[in-house]
């Protein structure tokens, strides 16, 4: 760990990764280290001379509004991009709770990416510290298609295209012959399990809050619960235009599925005709 001066610190949100800075939690951070409270150090990147923050905005801040010149971090070597990478996955386990509006910026963050977009949904999910059905949705909702996948052959790196009538899996794998091991699922099937998946999450969140709102009880004052209740309120809303989404994708999947049963009917009796003018002929 070292002490920095904030003024080497680069002025920069290119590696802020959550959806908005909370004023609050910077007030409230200011008013501790102001009475003594020591916070973790923050992580920086040397970028040349300057250091880009990846994680501890919220403690920069603070440090910052208290009048301090010093401030403790953790000094990563590395570029901007390196800096961004890292602050994906900040604060998933420590600091403020990250909210799913924070783990949507992460997520877009890196499917906006050239480099980054080219990663399977699982890569992604796993530096974003998420699942991989928000990266999923949040690909299709930002038309974020995969046109090319990376693969291991003869220990290197290689970047492949991937074509077009399979750019929504997961991912794409080389088979030895040079073709698609897997044929592309049913793209009914994929928007159901990626409605579900938003419902999973939006109750996740949904616990989130109510562990906040517990705390929030405790120690926090009215203002503090209406905004919990309010949030939790919004999200549960949410999730049952979801569920209603998520009927309506699962009527439209059976009514796809039936439709398709009947067509396959008819191009078996068609088959069955056409070899018996075939046999006649003959």
């Amino acid at each position: 760990m070292n002490t920095i001066s904030i003024d080497e610190v680069k002025e920069t949100y290119e590696a802020q990764a959550r959806a908005a800075i909370c004023e609050k939690t910077v007030a409230e951070y200011a008013d501790a280290m102001s009475k003594g409270t020591i916070f973790p150090p923050i992580t920086v990147f040397a970028d040349s001379i300057e250091f880009v923050i990846a994680d501890g905005h919220h403690r920069y801040l603070a440090v910052k509004k208290i009048g301090a010149k010093k401030i403790s971090a953790i000094i990563e070597p590395g570029s901007v991009r390196d800096a961004i990478l890292f602050s994906v996955g900040a604060n998933a386990q420590h600091g403020l709770r990250r909210t799913l509006s924070d783990r949507r910026k992460s997520v877009t963050i890196l499917l906006q990416d050239e480099e980054w977009t080219t990663w399977s949904n699982a890569k992604i999910a796993e530096k974003c510290c998420c699942s991989v059905e928000l990266v999923a949705r949040i690909r299709q909702e930002i038309g974020a298609e995969k046109t090319s996948t990376t693969c291991t052959r003869n220990g290197k790196q290689i970047l492949m295209r991937t074509p077009r009538h399979v750019r929504s899996q997961e991912d794409v794998y080389p088979s030895e012959t040079g073709g698609i091991e897997e044929s592309p699922p049913d793209p009914k099937d994929i928007e159901l399990e990626i409605a579900k998946a938003a419902c999973s999450e939006a109750a996740i969140e949904i616990e989130d809050l109510k562990d906040r709102l517990t705390k929030i009880q405790l120690i926090g004052d009215e203002a503090d619960r209406e905004a919990a209740a309010l949030e939790v309120d919004e999200i549960r809303r949410q999730i049952k235009l979801l569920e209603v989404e998520v009927r309506a994708l699962a009527n439209s999947r059976d009514q796809f599925q039936n439709e398709n049963v009947q067509l396959m009917k008819q191009v078996n009796f068609l088959e069955r005709q056409r070899k018996k003018c075939t046999c006649m002929l003959w």
